[in-house]
C-alpha cells in the first residue's frame, strides 16, 4: 500500500519526466530549424577588387591578344610575358587561386583546366587554351 508521500514523490517524479520530454522535443524542433536555416545558400558577397571571376578568366583566356603575343617570340618570352600579365591584372580572389593551381601544372594539364573553368563561367572559346594545347604537340 503507498502513502500519501509515496504518491506525490511519483507525480513529482512524473512531472519532471513530462517535462524533460518536453524539453527535449522543443530542443529537437529548435535544432531542426536551425539546421534548415543554415542549409539555405547564401548570396555570393561580390569580390572588393570588381572583378567577376568570369570576367578574370575572359582574361586569362584573351591574354595572347592583349599582349599582342606572336609566333616569332620563343617560347620562354611568351610564357613569362603571359604569366606577368595575368598576375598582375588578375584581382578576382578565386581566380588568383586558378591561377596559383594553373601555374604548377604542364601545358597540357593548363589547356585542359582552363577550358573546364572558361566553360563553367561562359565563356565559349578561349584562344589561351588552344594555344597551350598546340604548344605541346
Amino acid at each position: 500500500m503507498r502513502t500519501k508521500g509515496s504518491v506525490i514523490r511519483g507525480v513529482v517524479c512524473l512531472m519532471r519526466s513530462a517535462n524533460f520530454l518536453a524539453g527535449y522535443c522543443l530542443a529537437f524542433v529548435l535544432s531542426g530549424i536551425l539546421f534548415a536555416c543554415a542549409a539555405q545558400s547564401r548570396p555570393v558577397a561580390p569580390d572588393p577588387s570588381g572583378q567577376s571571376y568570369a570576367d578574370a578568366i575572359r582574361q586569362i583566356c584573351e591574354v595572347d591578344r592583349l599582349l599582342a603575343v606572336s609566333e616569332e617570340m620563343s617560347e620562354f618570352d611568351r610564357k613569362r610575358n603571359r604569366t606577368d600579365f595575368i598576375l598582375e591584372n588578375t584581382k578576382n580572389g578565386d581566380a588568383l587561386f586558378f591561377v596559383t593551381v594553373f601555374r604548377t601544372k604542364s601545358p597540357e594539364q593548363q589547356a585542359q583546366m582552363l577550358k573546364r573553368e572558361a566553360n563553367a563561367q561562359g565563356v565559349l572559346d578561349c584562344a589561351l587554351a588552344k594555344s597551350l594545347e598546340s604548344e605541346t604537340d
